[in-house]
């Protein structure tokens, strides 16, 4: 499926004054054409391993917070951590789940066994135990982990056999199990992480994991580096790199620059800004995957200068996303236009979403006179509205630009505020660090093929990123009702009617869904270069092609 509007003649700002603004970004003629992502090897795996590398250089453009998987976030550490912290289940490149640590069974709509697998053991040689596997989730459930959605209807867990942990629900519950392969099902050593305390997860405290890779050295603001676990448990896995140094340069002109002088052997997360340079070079290959990755533009404050629907209808509606793919994203993305867009879909009922999806796409698609009277209507006077976005990316930046100016179309004034890796992580994950800010640009990588995951991620009550504290009865309900529904058809069609609660108050909206992008160097093999690279031990697969 993939929708397209057709180009407004009185819209959104017009395909040449966006061109003339990347033009005055780059310092290249407006009559320039870039490379169209179209034209790159589009794979979710890339190259073969024949033999071992002695030192891998890889690169994510932003640095962890901490290696604790409950509060985590961001490409880069879920990525570090589901290749050093082995989770109950993995993803294959294609996002097939596949048991790893252990192996769930279904038992009833209200009982999950999870059966260990009897390998496994962690860097120091303890077996893994259903006490740290408890331990871990319970973690997870807490209420300051940024993933405990996963265990809202958990009602206990319990060892029911030497290798065996039981959960039994409160109510049957679709998700669980297919959260399993993300930092939700993550497992690290009890012991070890009762002895570190709040130290676990960071550079003075460390982790103590399964995984094929163990953390050696943190260098924080620097770099991370990983080395092979000798004694690995789970020959699918295994290190393919003795070392991997990990560096985390946002500024995509640098990264461009270490990647074509061989400094860097690879890179993750790479901006779109990066495909004209990077599409066509003997130092090796950039490859588009597949992703559950939506880019918002959020709502961060409950009420106040945002909080009239009209005001956020003409912002939403005024935004050419089509344009905005093809032209900022260079083809490395697609225009999206609900909350929870296409990528998210189990493809066996796109017939069921499709209809739906496209009669918000056609209220998605304001004229500027249209927008303009929202805005009047909405009681706008002028207030300067800030807009958070994260530093470093240029293809963010150009976004940010033309959002500003699309704003000013309708008569909207936007303040553009670049933040640097941490004041930006504040912005996401503090409300006191959110209070002068109106709307956020970010990225969600999701972790299963549902949209009920993100239903409970971002309109869930009290979860991390519902910002404007939003809380509507009956989606609420609605949200509890789709997960105790196991039959995709009847879940589907639940769906598509709640979702009008939140696409008319609109928290926030997608603006595109970008492609993966990976920079693999030449000689390099064995690299996941869909965002399941997050939800397996994607950095212990790269080695020598």
């Amino acid at each position: 499926m993939n929708p397209r509007a057709a180009l407004r003649s009185a819209g959104a700002l017009s395909v040449t004054g966006l061109m003339l603004l990347l033009a005055a970004c780059s310092g290249s003629s407006s009559s320039d054409e870039g490379t169209d992502a179209s034209a790159l090897t589009q794979a979710n795996t890339f190259g073969t391993v024949s033999s071992s590398l002695d030192v891998l250089k890889w690169n994510f453009p932003a640095e962890p917070n901490t290696l604790d998987p409950t509060t985590t976030g961001g490409y880069a550490g879920t990525t570090i951590v589901a290749s050093t912290c082995d989770s109950l289940t993995y993803q294959t490149a294609d996002f097939e789940i596949k048991p790893h640590l252990a192996t769930p069974t279904q038992v009833s709509p209200t009982k999950v066994t999870l059966d260990i697998n009897t390998d496994a053991t962690f860097w120091d040689g303890k077996p893994v135990t259903p006490a740290d596997v408890i331990y871990s989730l319970e973690k997870s459930a807490s209420p300051t982990a940024y993933y405990n959605f996963a265990f809202t209807y958990v009602k206990d867990m319990k060892q029911t056999g030497a290798h065996q942990v039981t959960v039994t629900f409160t109510q049957p519950d679709e998700l669980f199990v297919k959260e399993l392969s993300s930092n939700v099902g993550t497992v690290w050593e009890k012991a070890y992480a009762e002895k570190a305390g709040d130290k676990y997860g960071t550079a003075e405290g460390g982790i103590m994991c399964s995984g094929p890779l163990e953390l050696s050295d943190w260098t924080p603001g620097q770099s991370i580096t990983l080395t092979k676990n000798p004694d690995y448990w789970d020959p699918t896995f295994e290190a393919q790199s003795d070392e991997i140094d990990i560096s985390f340069v946002a500024d995509s002109s640098a990264v461009t620059q270490g990647l074509l002088s061989g400094d860097l052997d690879g890179a993750s997360n790479l901006a779109a800004s990066t495909i004209d340079s990077l599409s066509d070079t003997d130092a090796g290959t950039l490859v588009s995957g597949q992703t559950i990755t939506q880019t918002y533009l959020a709502l961060t404050n409950p009420g106040g200068r945002t909080g009239s629907t009209d005001l956020r209808k003409a912002i939403f509606g005024s935004l050419d996303r089509d344009t905005i793919a093809s032209s900022i994203y260079q083809g490395a993305a697609e225009g999206a236009y609900t909350a929870i867009p296409s990528d998210y879909w189990e493809s066996d009922a796109t017939d069921i979403y499709e209809p739906a999806y496209e009669s918000y796409e056609a209220d998605r698609n304001l004229s500027t006179e249209d927008a303009k009277a929202l805005v009047e209507k909405s009681g706008y006077d002028g207030e300067t509205l800030t807009l958070a976005y994260a530093a470093g990316d240029a293809t963010v930046q150009l976004m940010a630009q033309y959002l500003q100016q699309q704003m000013a179309t309708i008569g909207v004034d936007l303040k553009l505020k670049s933040l640097q890796t941490a004041a930006y992580s504040n912005v996401l994950y503090s409300s006191e660090a959110r209070k002068d800010i109106d709307f956020v640009i970010f990225d969600n990588y999701g972790y299963t093929l549902d949209p009920v995951e993100s239903l409970a991620f971002f309109f869930g009550t009290g979860q991390v990123f519902n910002f404007t504290d939003w809380d509507d009865a009956a989606v609420q309900k609605g949200i509890a009702k789709l997960r105790t529904t196991f039959d995709t058809t009847k879940r589907v069609t639940e769906f598509v009617k709640l979702q009008d609660a939140w696409e008319t108050e609109l928290p926030l909206t997608t603006i595109v869904v970008p492609r993966a992008l990976t920079f693999v160097g030449d000689g390099i093999g064995g690299v996941t270069t869909s965002a399941a690279a997050n939800l397996q031990p994607s950095l212990a697969l790269i080695g020598a092609e």
